[in-house]
């Protein structure tokens, strides 16, 4: 004797008795559990994506194929399906939980549905500093004090930011609400490049601010400050020659406007000079691609 159940749940076969004279001596009801069979979806995955402070994930190839439903049976695959990571953090080959799909059709209770998982990286946001100084130009021994601003898209940075002076680092300070400033005293004269490092940290990528900061003498020595002669190298670069007050100290500005005020023109790095005895002639090798600079020698003392 064989039977086939048509769906999922508790089924009865009953077996009743008979003597010869097709008369009914007994019965009795076997009962039978049919489980639900479980199916699962195939073809789902799901993308990286930069951190954004959620855990929502995007998924590929949705809505996927249905697996495991027996010839015949008729069950559809419908609801939404959407991803997430465990958490918003950021992490390689992180589970991605795929949920909202659900079983339609006319056989679906004899199903459970198991959705899929998939894995998926989370990279570091980018991040922006921001520095400024509270004076520039300063004079020797001031106390200057630089705010590093650290910002993204994502929220708000949180970690440590390092300040150096010249490639020297002075002082490491902890973000508070995405600032933080550090002061020093030591800046020499001439031409600083000082710069605020915010490493990577935590759910955030790495960058770099920095100012020119120029320190001047309040003792005035410089004179004659003249522009002698620029010569093209032929290489994308020039030769500004000038004249100034032998052992006064210079640095170089350049702008593309020469009727602006020359206290917005933009500070060359590594331009501080000494005007040499006895003529004070001095040189700086400069590069430019755009179609109008141009430059100036500014007195440090």
């Amino acid at each position: 004797l064989a039977t086939v159940a048509t769906s999922a749940g508790t089924w009865f076969l009953h077996v009743k008795g008979y003597n010869g004279a097709d008369v009914g001596n007994g019965s009795y009801d076997y009962p039978l559990t049919v489980n639900t069979k479980a199916l699962t979806v195939t073809g789902i995955g799901a993308s990286n994506k930069v951190y954004d402070g959620t855990p929502t994930a995007a998924l590929t190839g949705t809505p996927g194929t249905l697996s495991g439903v027996v010839g015949g049976d008729n069950v559809t695959l419908g609801g939404t399906a959407a991803g997430a990571f465990a958490d918003a953090n950021v992490g390689t080959g992180k589970t991605v939980t795929v949920s909202g799909q659900t079983l339609g059709g006319t056989n679906a209770g004899s199903y459970t549905l198991t959705e899929p998982t998939a894995t998926a990286d989370i990279t570091g946001a980018g991040t922006t500093t921001a520095l400024v100084s509270s004076q520039n130009p300063s004079g020797p021994g001031s106390n200057v004090t630089f705010t590093a601003t650290v910002s993204s898209v994502a929220g708000i940075p949180a970690g440590n930011v390092v300040f150096l002076a010249n490639n020297v680092p002075f002082s490491t300070n902890t973000l508070v609400g995405g600032s933080i400033g550090a002061s020093t005293t030591s800046l020499p004269l001439g031409t600083n490049r000082v710069a605020a490092q915010y490493a990577v940290q935590g759910n955030y990528l790495g960058s770099t601010g920095a100012v020119q900061q120029v320190v001047q003498s309040s003792v005035v020595l410089s004179q004659t400050n003249v522009v002698s002669s620029m010569v093209d190298n032929g290489n994308g670069t020039f030769t500004l020659n000038f004249i100034g007050t032998p052992l006064a100290k210079y640095y170089v500005v350049s702008s593309a406007d020469p009727l602006t005020s020359m206290s917005i023109w933009d500070i060359l790095t590594d331009t501080t000079n000494t005007a040499p005895p006895p003529a004070g002639m001095w040189s700086v090798t400069v590069t430019n691609n755009a179609a109008q600079k141009f430059y100036r020698a500014a007195a440090v003392n």
